[in-house]
């Protein structure tokens, strides 16, 4: 037996051991719109395919208030045959049965390949390790749910897709009108304010910026015709895995629109995508304040992070 079969038979004997240790571990899959998709994006959305007049809200309406977990998971192991995920124009990766999976572009050129993964969980970060058909190894973090994919390797942040009908059903993006927050941390040069451009893939959304785990500190969000939150805590590193642990994430927050909604979400330790459906639509006056109201704690320190936000819109007319 030469030496690159040995190589090879020893990855899928670690792969068989790995492969039933692991059963329980989750990953969620799905995807987004890439930034020049989302650069075209109208924010006037005056032909929005939904009537304010018919949500069912008025000023005399009671407050809605509840506690709720909306969260839709699903075991990366038992993936269904055919789970694709599309990056614009051509770039797709489809997870088969028997832990397949399979990558195709057709720009610049026509690019077609097939490997075998594995999951290893590092530090509660979600990666999977691929040997393809031509014996390269890749080793890639997934950060998805249901609607949105992200995947990181060395070279960084290289697909970003969805597995939605982007056409009629919804918008999925990583933008929202405006986004602030009640306090930032800032460590020299580098600012932990909820940017949304310009920001590195690297770097968490928001990490709050008091003393403490930053219990009621808030986000404060506006994103007309917005009916869902896809949000992913912690702070989520490729290069430094451990940062997700060391650092707090957010375990309890309480989503508020004034006078209309308050309830409250418990979100599952991970920082896959999560998703949180609103009561309505909503609307261009409206804003969203996220607030954290109890936290996992991290084993080295107390700064929360919450990694990323995607929002489901309702689509509009062009």
């Amino acid at each position: 037996m030469n030496k690159n079969n040995l190589i090879i038979l020893s990855f899928f004997v670690i792969t068989l051991f790995i492969g039933c240790q692991r059963q329980d571990n989750n990953i969620l899959n799905s995807a987004y719109m890439q930034d020049e998709e989302y650069d075209n994006y109208d924010k006037e959305v005056n032909g929005l395919i939904y009537d304010e007049e018919s949500t069912g809200q008025n000023e005399n309406q009671e407050i809605i208030s509840s506690i709720s977990l909306v969260i839709h998971s699903q075991s990366f192991a038992n993936i269904p045959d055919n789970n694709f995920y599309i990056q614009p124009p051509t770039d797709v990766y489809n997870f088969l049965l028997n832990n397949t999976i399979m990558y195709s572009t057709h720009e610049p050129e026509r690019i077609e390949k097939t490997g075998q993964y594995i999951i290893d969980m590092t530090s509660g970060i979600p990666f999977i390790d691929v040997v393809w058909e031509d014996n390269n190894i890749e080793r890639m973090m997934i950060i998805s749910n249901e609607s949105i994919c992200n995947i990181f390797t060395t070279s960084g942040w290289i697909f970003g897709g969805t597995s939605r009908n982007q056409g009629a059903e919804i918008w999925v993006y990583p933008i929202a009108d405006t986004i602030s927050a009640s306090s930032h941390l800032v460590e020299g040069s580098v600012s932990y304010a909820p940017e949304q451009r310009g920001r590195p893939l690297y770097q968490p959304l928001w990490v709050e910026g008091v003393e403490g785990h930053g219990i009621n500190e808030k986000l404060f969000i506006t994103a007309k015709a917005c009916f869902a939150l896809h949000i992913s805590i912690g702070y989520v590193s490729y290069v430094n895995p451990n940062l997700y642990k060391e650092n707090s994430r957010p375990k309890l927050i309480r989503l508020t629109v004034e006078n209309e909604f308050t309830f409250d979400v418990e979100l599952e330790d991970t920082p896959n995508y999560q998703t949180i459906m609103l009561p309505f639509p909503l609307r261009e006056n409206d804003i969203l304040e996220l607030e954290i109201l109890d936290v996992y704690p991290g084993t080295r320190y107390s700064d929360t992070c919450i990694n990323e936000i995607f929002y489901d819109y309702i689509p509009w007319r062009p």
